[in-house]
């Protein structure tokens, strides 16, 4: 990030904080500016043209030719050896990816729904009695079970006879 070109006041000291996205100061010299905001938003957006331009000349880019000298098969790994010239891209699309996140063009991420939540609307009444009484068994077998330990006594039901006292 760019560091906020505002001084302080009382010592002409530079700021320390960063500058807001696109901008040259921080929120708390101007930044928060509707003025400021929409003339940093606009510098961004004046980077995305070269900065596509610059990624389809990388991808369009033919193999064995230097893009520095122009000597074709001079070019042995990423290093150009008639002129030195570095063929590495990832640093420059690196930054262009950035700055297309950072003016809201990066990529999107989409959620996929893979299971319809269900709608009971859709379904027949029948399916919805079925249902029903699916629960309603299983509620009586809870039941029965829960009768069953308190008879036996494994399960204390009894409630306390005081609320005990706290000192």
């Amino acid at each position: 990030m760019r560091q906020c070109t505002g001084t302080s006041r009382s010592t002409g000291e530079r700021c320390q904080r960063n500058a807001i996205r696109g901008g040259t100061v921080c929120v708390l010299h101007g930044g928060h500016l509707p003025s400021v905001v929409s003339a940093a938003r606009r510098r961004l957006l004046e980077g995305v043209e070269p900065a596509i331009s610059r990624l389809m000349e990388i991808v369009e880019a033919r193999p064995g030719q230097c893009k520095g000298c122009g000597h074709k098969d001079e070019v042995t790994g990423v290093v150009c050896t008639g002129c030195g010239r570095s063929d590495d891209n990832s640093t420059i699309v690196s930054a262009i990816r950035t700055l297309l996140d950072r003016c809201g063009l990066g990529p999107r991420v989409t959620v996929a729904v893979e299971q319809e939540p269900e709608d009971l609307g859709q379904r027949s009444v029948a399916e919805l009695r079925a249902r029903a009484q699916e629960i309603l068994e299983m509620a009586d077998y809870l039941e029965a079970e829960q009768a069953a330990a308190l008879a036996a006594g494994e399960v204390d039901n009894s409630e306390p006879d005081e609320t005990p006292a706290v000192h």
